[in-house]
């Protein structure tokens, strides 16, 4: 990475320090902060942590101020210290990938995608794993033994479908039908084609109520609607969730709501300036269950909660230490 993109220099009662400026914003306003550098060429996020504890923390709390004033939050969110690290993992985010060139941003949002696909694909009994997707996209061999070849297409058809939502405002439901038809075509006959029959998904002791046939495309624009009325009115972490609870809750396809409905999330956490949780592929079970609540009881916590937790812990195990090793590849010491 070029040094000009990230630091700058101040000399200060004739010594001279390393920063790089940030701007962040916090409602309407925009805030322009100062954040220093360690003086070492390796860069750690420990370290830099340590230099601007107090900077990141006051940037962190301005929002959460703003957004407990300004903005719905569900209680949840509220106890403990959930929604400060929330907006404390969002700022360090901020910080660390927006500075990054643009090619740089584009691999590490390939490599949590690659993570995010073979997660989810799992959770509907995927067989390809890490290594296979990595193979996948980079056009190399691998050993196709005991993988369905079916998954092998909608791995590729997912991961352009994500592609394709980057470049989308999503606002109608037949937007929703191009993206299923999308991943599943040549999977499934029934790619892109609202269901005529009743489905619904869950275990066996307790299943989703889902949209008649004949309210899927009206259940979808409500759900699309109230996701764009909400904005700048509800905590976007939340809106995000609360919107793929309604998704889910319409099921509009005969198969493939899932995949589609998680890949809408991601690229909506990511849309928003959060960085995108990953739900593991063993976690099905637990998220299911998490969801047919908040769809049939209207009680969102269990789902509130089973996202912060993916979220916390993509934060601390997979998007900071990404950021910290390509920080240190394209960071050059002027």
């Amino acid at each position: 990475m070029a040094a000009t993109m990230f630091r700058h220099r101040r000399t200060i009662h004739g010594r001279e320090y390393e920063y790089l400026e940030h701007s962040f914003r916090i409602g309407p306003k925009v805030r322009k902060v100062s954040f220093y550098l360690p003086r070492r060429q390796t860069f750690s996020v420990n370290e830099f942590l340590a230099l601007n504890k107090k900077a990141v923390e006051r940037v962190a709390k301005e929002r959460v101020a703003y957004l407990s004033q300004n903005v719905t939050c569900a209680k949840f969110f509220t106890y403990g210290n959930q929604l400060q690290f929330i907006e404390h993992a969002r700022v360090l985010y901020s910080i660390f990938y927006n500075k990054l060139p643009k090619a740089e941003r584009e691999r590490i949002k390939d490599e949590f995608l690659r993570s995010f696909l073979v997660n989810s694909m799992a959770m509907e009994g995927g067989t390809i794993s890490y290594d296979i997707a990595k193979a996948i996209d980079e056009n190399k061999r691998f050993n196709p033994k005991g993988i369905n070849e079916l998954d092998i297409p909608l791995y590729k058809q997912l991961r352009q479908a994500y592609r394709d939502l980057e470049k989308m405002r999503l606002r109608y439901p037949r937007q929703l039908q191009t993206l299923h038809k999308t991943i599943y075509q040549g999977i499934y006959p029934f790619a892109g084609e609202f269901r005529t029959n009743d489905v619904t998904f869950g275990d066996l002791d307790k299943l989703a109520i889902t949209a008649r046939p004949g309210h899927i495309r009206t259940g979808y624009q409500r759900a699309l609607k109230a996701y764009a009325a909400t904005n700048g009115k509800r905590f976007d972490f939340e809106r995000v969730i609360t919107f793929h609870q309604a998704y889910q809750g319409v099921h509009g396809f005969e198969d493939g709501n899932s995949r589609l409905g998680r890949l809408i999330m991601a690229e909506q956490f990511m849309r928003q300036g959060y960085p995108p949780p990953l739900i593991k592929g063993t976690q099905s079970r637990a998220y299911r269950t998490a969801l047919v609540t908040a769809i049939n009881d209207k009680n969102t916590t269990p789902l509130l909660k089973l996202c912060y937790a993916a979220y916390k812990r993509t934060v601390n195990k997979f998007w900071l230490p990404l950021l910290e090793t390509s920080i240190k590849q394209n960071f050059t010491k002027m």
